[in-house]
């Protein structure tokens, strides 16, 4: 294969939770503030406010229009909009794209002989850690019931897990589903604050590492997606409900406290790339869009927290952001 699925603990599991910046103290200063999820935006020469809306992802949580709506001022918000912005749209090539490069990784993924494990090698030996290796060797001999789990390299493991996740998660309603769904019931305009082509970038089919990867390396992401899966799974401070329901508590400062280790975790490059770099990337976008009508910015509520949140940067922009507490 040319390519293989990069960790999923910093493509999937990361995406709707930790891949999101850590905590810093701008990020906390900004929560303690004023705390929620929806916010207004004006001043710097806007003839009319517009919002800024954080939105959940999923973690296989299905939101429901109630929940959503007991926002405190979203139904107001939504009466005086005339477009809603989404993180980003795929355009026909991009699908097309992706359709035929997950065809392909399928074909691959069906030949034994694209997954066997090089003679000579075990896992104990990609490890330092024995702590590690011991997690990795209890999830696939237990959860993935494959005693033999060894003869398969990290590739094979890395993406089986992702398919597995991506069918877990099928049935999931998430907040952006629900604001889309009331867009286009108000027939509101819609539109995206990421282009097609970076949407793509980001996507799950496009996050891979390449075939000079080690096979040391490939394992620790293997171990980082199993980690994160375990989290979800079994810890019981931690239910597959845990960011939906903290998130509906509508209270900045305990979504960041769920995220408090994610750079330590997964690193700071894929926090840095998936939440930070695309949020500066936004800025312009969203400055053309309200300038013309007022909008509501809806995206992954955590892309609004920060140094690089978008509270923080339209505020140096010279907007004036502020929280609807009621």
């Amino acid at each position: 294969m040319k390519k293989v699925f990069y960790s999923l603990a910093l493509a999937l599991v990361t995406m709707t939770a930790s891949a999101q910046s850590s905590v810093d103290e701008s990020s906390i200063a900004v929560a303690a503030a004023a705390p929620g999820w929806l916010w207004t935006i004006s001043g710097n020469g806007l003839a009319k406010q517009s919002y800024l809306f954080g939105t959940c992802h999923g973690d296989g949580h299905r939101f429901t229009r109630e929940e959503v709506f007991k926002f405190t001022g979203l139904e107001e918000a939504f009466a005086k909009v005339e477009a809603v912005l989404f993180e980003g749209g795929m355009n026909t090539e991009g699908v097309k794209a992706d359709t035929a490069e997950a065809r392909k990784m399928m074909a691959d993924f069906a030949n034994p002989a694209n997954w066997v494990m090089p003679k000579g090698v075990s896992y104990k030996q990609l490890f330092d850690s024995v702590e590690h290796f011991n997690e990795l060797h209890q999830y696939l001999t237990i959860k993935q019931k494959d005693s033999k789990y060894y003869q398969k390299n990290p590739s094979f493991w890395q993406f089986k897990l992702s398919l597995d996740y991506l069918r877990r998660s099928a049935n999931e309603i998430r907040v952006d589903d629900v604001v889309k769904q009331e867009t286009l019931q108000r027939g509101l305009e819609a539109g995206y604050v990421e282009k097609a082509s970076e949407k793509r970038r980001m996507s799950i089919l496009n996050i891979f590492v390449s075939d000079t990867t080690s096979l040391k390396e490939q394992a620790g992401k293997l171990y980082q997606t199993i980690h994160a899966l375990n989290q979800i799974d079994g810890n019981d401070s931690v239910d597959i409900d845990i960011i939906a329901k903290t998130y509906l508590e509508n209270d900045t400062t305990l979504i960041e406290s769920l995220f408090k280790n994610a750079d330590k975790q997964y690193g700071k490059k894929p926090t840095k790339e998936l939440l930070e770099d695309r949020s500066v990337a936004w800025i312009p976008v969203i400055k053309e869009n309200i300038a013309k009508r007022p909008c509501m910015i809806a995206v992954g509520c955590r892309h609004l927290l920060g140094y690089h949140g978008l509270i923080a940067m339209l505020r140096r922009e010279g907007y004036t952001v502020e929280a609807v507490t009621r």
